[in-house]
């Protein structure tokens, strides 16, 4: 089968909008790395790609502390999570960019 083949897809899809749909998902970020659910696949030889999508901006006023305050976090796991991928990466032997397994997107829209 040609990988071009949506028959021959091999896709899991998480989806989070509320706590209730979460639900059974890591609590904690050490939680997180211990279930390796990332890390787990490349350890594994497994190709994989994850892709998030994220809201350009929290709601709220963007220059409160609150949504700073969400947006530094969002970075941090942010950087986190890629730099637990290259570090496993580079334990598998692996010269590959993390990119290629996680990327985060924003939706928007566009004006002419």
């Amino acid at each position: 089968m040609s990988s071009n083949d949506s028959e021959a897809w091999n896709v899991q899809l998480f989806r989070s909008i509320d706590n209730g749909a979460a639900l059974g998902f890591p609590e904690t970020p050490f939680e997180a790395t211990q279930r390796g659910l990332i890390i787990s696949k490349i350890e594994a030889g497994e190709r994989f790609a994850v892709y998030i999508v994220i809201p350009m901006w929290p709601e709220g006023v963007p220059e409160s502390g609150s949504v700073q305050a969400i947006l530094d976090w969002q970075r941090r796991t942010m950087e986190m999570m890629y730099t637990d991928i290259s570090e496993a990466l580079h334990r598998k032997g692996l010269n590959e960019n993390p990119r290629d397994y996680l990327t985060f997107f924003c939706l928007g829209t566009g004006r002419l």
